[in-house]
């Protein structure tokens, strides 16, 4: 059970998504978790297992960020960009852990605000359309094997959506 914005308790699944640089959902992911955190090993671990290769980059926001995520990101030799606060606000207290520190300090270079700028319109587009364009706001089934499947399918609407509007352009 997850707390709503609402502040009520219901049950709840949080749905993931790696999205390619052309806009194609390229890995899916499902947890019963409230928060992300335990989310970018397994996804870059699908989107390798997908695609045959790791991103160059992995784009990720503020939900993704921890000491142990980033060390392990590195430690897997995987360059990543995590969002340290939220975008266009300046954080309150510098970030404690060293790893963090790091993060902060890379995403202040020019180069780095400009690729982490992409997310916006690549990362969060998949779940703009589907929940507005697909008008997909709920999962019909029950069960984390039984949703996940239901978010699969739904990403597999979603990138046919895609594939068939570029190919009409």
């Amino acid at each position: 059970m997850m707390k709503t914005g609402e502040g009520s308790l219901t049950y709840c699944y949080n749905a993931q998504a790696a999205v390619s640089e052309d806009g194609i959902v390229v890995a899916t992911g499902l947890s019963t978790s409230p928060n992300d955190q335990a989310q970018p090993v397994p996804m870059l671990d699908q989107v390798q297992e997908n695609t045959g290769q790791r991103p160059d980059v992995a784009l990720a926001d503020n939900d993704y960020l921890s000491e142990e995520n980033l060390r392990i990101l590195r430690r897997h030799r995987q360059r990543a960009l995590v969002a340290v606060g939220r975008e266009g606000k300046r954080p309150s207290s510098w970030p404690k852990g060293p790893w963090t520190r790091r993060m902060h300090r890379v995403l202040r270079l020019p180069w780095a605000r400009a690729l982490y700028g992409h997310r916006k319109t690549q990362g969060e587009r998949p779940f703009a359309e589907i929940k507005q364009r697909m008008r997909f706001r709920r999962f019909s089934l029950r069960g984390t094997a039984n949703v996940g499947a239901e978010w699969e399918l739904v990403c597999s609407a979603f990138n046919f959506q895609t594939i068939w509007r570029a190919m009409a352009a």
